[in-house]
């Protein structure tokens, strides 16, 4: 479930699903499969050990607040030497740029709920900041991510 989604269910808010919604969902399903797939065929107790705390802390949660947390690491696992080592690079390349993307994404969201809160302070607008962008979250952002990563893996 996507972040905006799941901080309103904390905070008892219905908020509208939208198209950006499904995008970050897939990203989250995505990075659960692979995660999932690299435990399930880890060959050694080690690299178990690793994938093992990895999934735990990115998707073993069960409190709503819990889960918020960790939806902010969603793939902090990527620069994991056990993950690297069995990930193809251009893969590790699609998930760095969707990773970025979704970091944009929370960090512009952030940066608005700030400005809408600061309102009322007595200090003066803050027009004159640069404001922080997201990527566009939309079906030709994510197909254009995933058609150049598969161009990529077929050379």
């Amino acid at each position: 479930m996507a972040l905006d989604l799941l901080n309103g269910v904390a905070r008892g808010r219905q908020i509208l699903q939208t198209e950006e919604h499904d995008i970050e969902s897939f990203i989250i399903v995505l990075a659960y499969a692979i995660l999932r797939h690299l435990l399930i065929n880890s060959k050694t107790q080690s690299e178990k050990t690793v994938l093992a705390e990895h999934f735990h802390r990115t998707f073993g949660h069960r409190s709503i607040n819990h889960i918020i947390l960790s939806r902010s690491k969603v793939l902090a696992w990527l620069g994991d030497p056990v993950v690297t080592v069995h990930v193809s690079r251009r893969m590790r390349k699609l998930l760095r740029r969707l990773r970025r993307a979704l970091n944009a994404r929370e960090s512009a969201r952030l940066e608005k709920e700030e400005d809408q809160a600061w309102q009322g302070d007595s200090g003066g607008s803050d027009s004159d900041d640069e404001q922080l962008t997201a990527i566009p979250f939309t079906h030709d952002f994510l197909l254009r991510e995933l058609n150049r990563t598969i161009a990529k893996m077929e050379k």
